[in-house]
């Protein structure tokens, strides 16, 4: 007798250490939601704040708190198929036998138009309209060599679609943020490079082909800038911001070993001046070199490759 009221003591025990979790958990979840106006400035028309999800998130976990979410979603989404189908069937008949057909389609259409409204909706995706571009980036090559006493050379090379007739020039920006001699050409004869105007910081340059071209032709071509950073005065990055759909994108650097640079930093970002990049990849040297390719770069994102020297006066 005594040791059922024990076996019965021990899970009244565990039951009530569990519930007093669940219960503690679902308070923090409440919590963070909870409107409260006189805390809340500009944010109080929006109950379901950020810092409430983030909070939730904290509290039950992320995976968690998404599951529970998406799945609440979709089982709202099939009641209210199922309901309206169902209606449906008992109004009309001839539905009847296309009723789990009807309900399926409904569910889809429901979650994603809810799901597009979401993200439309979320503050946090960026939204921008359609770019209309007069060139498809087949390959995008950046690269920089750094010789010796403070000479270096960069070079972009490019292999272009024309996506309309009547194409003469392809124009795109640069940034040189040393202060020593630069000397930009291409790398062919006929082409002729014009530096017309700057775009805030940044240089805009224009080569203009031997030829007009048709849409569907291609091109390929090189700009090659000689710089003179014998002051030790730039900094050592490359760095370029998607401006067209492209299929591939290489980051290269060649730097000697007396400048002492181990590895390099990849760095996948929103701009070029992002506090927080999207990712941050340590890449080693080999050979004095690194290089890297990313396929289908996304459009308007800021890809770039950085490093520390050691020895800045390195020959």
């Amino acid at each position: 007798m005594r040791q059922v009221k024990s076996h019965r003591n021990s899970w009244n025990n565990s039951r009530k250490f569990l519930s007093d979790r669940l219960l503690n958990r679902l308070d923090n979840i409440w919590q963070a939601v909870s409107f409260d106006p006189s805390s809340m400035g500009d944010e109080s028309k929006n109950p379901f704040r950020r810092v409430g999800l983030d909070l939730a998130t904290a509290a039950i976990g992320s995976f968690l708190f998404e599951a529970l979410k998406w799945g609440l979603l979709a089982a709202a989404g099939w009641a209210v198929s199922g309901l309206s189908i169902t209606w449906l069937a008992t109004t009309f008949a001839a539905f009847a036998p296309y009723k789990i057909y009807l309900v399926t389609l409904l569910f889809t259409v429901v979650v994603s138009t809810v799901t597009w409204f979401y993200r439309r909706r979320d503050p946090f995706r960026p939204k921008f309209p359609c770019i209309e571009c007069d060139f498809y980036i087949i390959e995008k090559c950046i690269s920089y060599k750094y010789i010796s006493g403070g000479d270096i050379r960069y070079t972009r090379k490019y292999r272009l679609r024309a996506l309309r007739n009547g194409l003469d020039r392809f124009a795109d920006t640069y940034r040189w943020t040393g202060n020593g001699r630069m000397d930009v050409k291409s790398d062919n004869p006929d082409h002729v490079i014009n530096q017309p105007d700057t775009k805030g910081v940044f240089q805009i340059y224009e080569v203009t082909f031997e030829r007009t071209l048709n849409k569907g032709e291609t091109i390929d071509f090189s700009v090659i800038w000689a710089l003179d950073d014998s002051r030790n005065t730039s900094k050592p990055f490359i760095a370029t911001t998607i401006h067209a759909p492209t299929d591939k994108l290489i980051l290269t650097v060649e730097l000697p070993a007396a400048l002492g640079v181990t590895e390099v930093i990849k760095e996948h970002s929103p701009d070029i001046g992002a506090v927080r990049p999207f990712e941050s990849t340590p890449e080693p040297i080999v050979n004095n070199r690194c290089e890297w390719v990313i396929k289908k770069p996304k459009l308007l994102h800021n890809y770039s490759l950085k490093w520390n020297p050691k020895n800045i006066n390195g020959h």
